[in-house]
């Protein structure tokens, strides 16, 4: 069977919720020679070709994490949303039982971790020589030493670039059972806009760690994770005792998140066209 080739890190069904007009939305690429806000259809975006694949001994692809993500992750995002939506219109706690909070605190520890952005330096620094050149020591000095016609083969770079294309996909399915424990304390929170014209965007990067103190280490009592899940709806995970009605944050507050997300993500998306130019003139400052 052929393997999966365009992997999304950001599931085609929360880009759906920020499309203008069918499967469409605005999106601004900060690494773009253009440099321009364009219109995109979601198979286009915030996506990397074999992210969650690596080669086989043979040439073929292992696209197994791939197909992980899509079944048990993206594929159920959505139920989150209508639940959100729900307690929203309701005007009720949102709270969520605790099957789908155990989904909802793996889906944004790996919705953090599978963002290029994110993972990106760490295989970078993996792919230096003096890297290399280290773990190929320490694994000599456990086991024994490398043959020298193995040793060659090692540093060719056909072999190099499987290693740590490998190793990649091996760490994006790593789950730290410490942060998902750290995770699993907060509270599920969601908030809207108090402004029905104020709007969310959605970054590559795409979950934002907020503090009041500037100290953003996971286990301090006042950081906060945020997600953006359509241009009306924030997720987070929070350090409150119990679940709570949705927040109706200020265009101040939803000014906040935004430049969040913009600062820390190579790209970013929104069903509205003036919040990208608006946020481009601040931060970038190339839009007439």
């Amino acid at each position: 069977m052929i393997a999966s080739a365009n992997h999304h890190f950001i599931a085609q069904a929360i880009l759906r919720n920020f499309c203008f007009n069918g499967n469409q939305l605005f999106f601004f690429s900060k690494n773009s020679q253009r440099q321009e806000i364009e219109t995109r259809n979601i198979q286009r975006v915030f996506k990397k070709r074999h992210l969650n694949s690596y080669p086989r001994l043979d040439g073929s692809k292992d696209d197994s994490l791939e197909k992980f993500f899509a079944k048990n992750f993206d594929e159920h995002i959505n139920e989150v949303v209508k639940i959100a939506d729900a307690s929203v219109l309701g005007n009720k706690k949102f709270q969520l039982n605790e099957e789908v909070f155990a989904f909802f605190v793996q889906f944004l520890y790996n919705h953090i971790k599978r963002s290029p952005d994110f993972h990106d330096p760490v295989v970078a620094e993996a792919s230096r020589d003096e890297f290399f050149d280290d773990a190929l020591s320490d694994f000599q000095e456990k086991y024994g030493s490398v043959p020298h016609q193995e040793l060659k083969d090692l540093y060719s770079p056909e072999v190099r670039k499987r290693i740590v294309e490998r190793s990649r996909v091996v760490n994006l399915s790593t789950q730290s059972t410490e942060i998902l424990e750290i995770l699993a304390e907060m509270t599920a929170v969601i908030a809207t806009p108090e402004h029905s014209k104020a709007q969310f965007i959605i970054g590559s990067n795409p979950v934002a760690r907020l503090s009041n103190s500037g100290k953003t280490h996971l286990q301090k009592d006042n950081v906060e994770l945020w997600t953006t899940l359509k241009p009306n709806l924030a997720i987070g995970l929070v350090k409150v005792p119990r679940p709570i009605k949705a927040i109706r944050i200020s265009n101040m507050k939803v000014q906040r998140l935004n430049r969040q997300l913009f600062r820390q993500s190579s790209s970013v998306a929104s069903s509205s066209k003036e919040l990208l130019q608006n946020l481009t003139r601040t931060y970038v400052g190339i839009l007439k």
